[in-house]
């Protein structure tokens, strides 16, 4: 954290220490209240478990209770997100965890976007998803446009990026975005 904002990292977003590889989990309390010392901006990612992204009613609880555990360590800003069975964007349970956030957090749906645009047959989806983001509340959704890597999915981050910018939720582009390439995103995405 201390050396991405010495780098002028605005936001930094932070799981748990050795997740990457399973596509982070949620941090300790410890780490974020460490991140916070460092960066006023800190998102803290929150996901109990490698895999899907559709929990049970025994995982909800416990992220709820890690939701909590962040807030009383200062922490104000979430990645977070739960999908349906259908791989639909499961807005109940998502809700659940955003109310466990509280009021004046800052909420980005995180890379679970990207299996509801993946499944898609056509890019109609990329609506139903932004819609979904702005019942929720969302100020952020960090995606890839549902491809492997950001640059195979420049096509539907254009889409996402259009029809989220007319509800005011910004696109976080992930999935391999690096100095040689992040003019090429921005040019190809808006």
């Amino acid at each position: 954290v201390r050396n991405a904002v010495r780098g002028g990292a605005l936001r930094v977003e932070i799981c748990a220490r050795a997740s990457l590889h399973c596509g982070g989990l949620t941090p300790s309390p410890a780490l974020v209240r460490a991140a916070l010392e460092e960066a006023a901006d800190v998102v803290a990612l929150v996901r109990i478990r490698s895999g899907d992204f559709v929990y049970t009613e025994e995982e909800l609880r416990d992220m709820v209770s890690e939701v909590r555990e962040l807030r009383s360590v200062g922490c104000r800003g979430f990645a977070l997100g739960c999908l349906g069975a259908d791989g639909s964007i499961d807005e109940a349970a998502t809700a659940t965890l955003i109310d466990a956030a509280g009021k004046d957090a800052v909420i980005c749906f995180h890379r679970a976007s990207d299996e509801v645009l993946r499944r898609a047959k056509d890019l109609r989806a990329v609506d139903r998803v932004a819609s979904a983001l702005e019942r929720l509340g969302c100020a952020r959704v960090l995606s890839s446009g549902g491809a492997a890597t950001a640059r195979g999915g420049r096509s539907t981050l254009w889409a996402l990026q259009k029809a989220c910018g007319r509800r005011r939720i910004a696109v976080v582009v992930a999935g391999g975005v690096s100095e040689a390439n992040a003019g090429l995103l921005v040019r190809d995405t808006g």
